[in-house]
């Protein structure tokens, strides 16, 4: 948490950070789940007064117990305001990028051609990157709080080395592919707009 406020400390002294064109925010299912999660946001006025960048990384270094779930996710997402910049409606196309460990999940989740029980008994690991659509709102709290909620529907393609079990090194697939349609975000976010 310290390394976290220190580097948004050196963000704000680095750029002009002022509340009508920057926020800075945190997804809260994503920190509950015990992943690091910051991202920030700028208006883009040289495109228009309603289209903002939103720069988002979500990481988790650790195992839970008899589990893989580690990763490091990148996010860029450009977005489109239907009245004010970061605040009401927003539609938005993001890009994605990261790298995963993940296995010993015991998990019912199945969309089409992507069955998440796999990860029960064997370890995944390799790295993704993916496109998306989305649509949010953020609603003001106050005047430096907002909180916003944005679904994200898209595609991820994925390069990854399949292991029999989660403790064994032994490899069973190298270099696998895979092809994710479905959801590609989703977020409740506390923002702060300095």
């Amino acid at each position: 948490m310290k390394n976290t406020l220190s580097a948004l400390m050196v963000l704000c002294a680095v750029l002009s950070i002022n509340a009508q064109n920057t926020a800075l925010k945190t997804n809260l299912i994503s920190d509950a789940g015990g992943h690091v999660n910051l991202g920030l946001e700028r208006t883009l006025t040289r495109l228009g007064p309603l289209w903002s960048l939103d720069l988002t990384g979500d990481y988790r270094s650790w195992d839970g117990r008899s589990q893989a779930r580690r990763h490091l996710l990148g996010m860029a997402e450009l977005r489109h305001w239907q009245c004010d910049p970061l605040l009401g409606s927003f539609l938005s196309v993001h890009v994605l990028a990261g790298t995963f460990n993940y296995g010993g999940i015991d998990c019912d989740l199945h969309f089409p051609g992507t069955d998440l029980r796999e990860l029960r008994d064997r370890r995944f690991q390799g790295w993704s990157c993916g496109l998306g659509l989305g649509a949010g709102h953020d609603w003001a709290i106050d005047r430096h709080w907002n909180i916003e909620a944005q679904v994200a529907l898209g595609w991820v393609h994925s390069w990854y080395d399949r292991f029999n079990c989660l403790g064994c090194g032994r490899m069973t697939d190298h270099l696998l592919e895979h092809n994710y349609w479905g959801p590609t975000k989703l977020s409740l976010s506390i923002v702060y707009l300095p």
